[in-house]
């Protein structure tokens, strides 16, 4: 939110807006690894903000099911999800979970960008996560991609990852049970 109109802004400014990712599941030891990422203009962040769209933690399992589709209506979007034996597939091969988590990162942000080419701003959590920011597709697309990382998950599209990623894993872990 910019302090002088109270409107969410991209990092930065600029009107082709910006992407957030996030994951869950990395600590768990049943369900998928979930990692999201949403694409948001500055008009797409007012509408999630109009829906109250927020930190999940916030928001009860009945409210994310809701806002999960209004969100895929709402927002370009990328979701992988890494069940239990492909992840420990990928943790043998790369053998470190922030870089396993890089690679999801890269990927949900590389797919996304398939649909937003023109993107050149990207939120993630602080942490390692991060380099994927500075990955071989983002940097075929741009020559200096603007990434940020941040602590909290109030920046909309961050808030819109939670609320996709959540309700995915969580209709995966039914589906197991």
């Amino acid at each position: 939110m910019t302090p002088s109109t109270g409107k969410a802004q991209p990092p930065g400014g600029g009107a082709l807006g910006w992407i957030g990712i996030d994951e869950s599941g990395k600590g768990d030891y049943f369900g998928p690894l979930v990692i999201a990422a949403v694409h948001v203009t500055p008009r797409v962040a007012e509408d999630l903000e109009a829906l109250n769209v927020r930190d999940s933690k916030k928001i009860s399992d009945g409210m994310i099911k809701k806002l999960a589709g209004d969100i895929r209506v709402l927002c370009k979007h990328s979701i992988v999800a890494i069940g239990p034996e492909r992840y420990n597939e990928l943790y043998k091969k790369i053998r470190n979970l922030n870089r396993l988590l890089a690679w999801g990162h890269a990927k949900v942000l590389e797919n996304l960008l398939e649909q937003v080419p023109n993107c050149e701003r990207a939120i993630a959590d602080q942490g390692a996560q991060l380099r994927a920011c500075h990955c071989r597709p983002v940097r075929r697309r741009t020559a200096d991609p603007q990434c940020a990382a941040r602590k909290g998950t109030e920046d909309p599209p961050r808030a819109a990852t939670q609320g996709r990623r959540r309700h995915r894993r969580r209709r995966r872990l039914h589906r197991r049970a």
